[in-house]
């Protein structure tokens, strides 16, 4: 392989970063420890959305979401995954508007980089 040819899953994302950027990479991290942090207004419904739909499916689905975000009337989902973004649609969005007392949910799928 040429040496100045970055193709991608064919090399690591450390190899693939200029010595001296400033790009950090970190490991992902479950949504619920995330929104713990950054999001404690969300913690409640999420552990309610748990209680809902299971633990299985919760971390299958859920707990796997680049972010979520919430206002009065609205959540919003966003995963990395179309797939992902179907079967939520298809089987989960009584319960998520019932574990974030929304009237409305939408799901972006946002692939990965």
């Amino acid at each position: 392989m040429r040496e100045d040819l970055v193709v991608p899953g064919e090399s690591s994302e450390k190899e693939s970063i200029a010595i001296g950027s400033r790009v950090i990479v970190e490991p992902f991290s479950p949504l619920l420890d995330r929104m713990r942090v950054e999001k404690p207004e969300l913690v409640a419904g999420l552990e309610t959305l748990r209680d809902l739909v299971g633990g299985e499916s919760f971390e299958k689905y859920f707990n796997s979401l680049q972010s979520i975000k919430k206002d009065e009337k609205n959540v919003m989902l966003i995963t990395d995954n179309e797939m992902k973004r179907t079967a939520i649609e298809r089987q989960y969005i009584g319960a998520l508007q019932q574990a974030f007392a929304v009237q409305y949910v939408r799901i972006v799928c946002q692939p990965a980089f």
